[in-house]
């Protein structure tokens, strides 16, 4: 998804163009020239996108639109821990 529509997915979700400034720490006028496909020309910053990417997931957990565990890119079980499909085939042979 580019940057245009994370800033687009986030207004339908409700938040202004103030409230997602203030959460990724940018102006609101660089909210609204993304918005407004102007940044396209200015490459955004790196730690913009992945913080507007963040957001997004964590509106969209609040949502119920999706689960923490669709929104995880790298789902690993605990250091030290059992996967779930390990401890079914142990409590299976008990």
């Amino acid at each position: 998804m580019d940057i245009q529509h994370i800033v687009l997915e986030l207004k339908r979700l409700g938040m202004t163009q103030a409230e997602i400034a203030a959460s990724v720490h940018c102006a609101q006028s660089t909210i609204s020239e993304i918005q407004n496909g102007k940044i396209g020309k200015a490459r955004p910053s790196y730690q913009l996108v992945t913080d507007l990417q963040q957001l997004l997931r964590q509106r969209q957990i609040e949502a119920n639109e999706i689960t923490d565990v669709e929104s995880s890119d790298d789902v690993q079980p605990p250091i030290g821990g059992s996967s779930g499909k390990e401890k079914l085939a142990r409590a299976a042979t008990i």
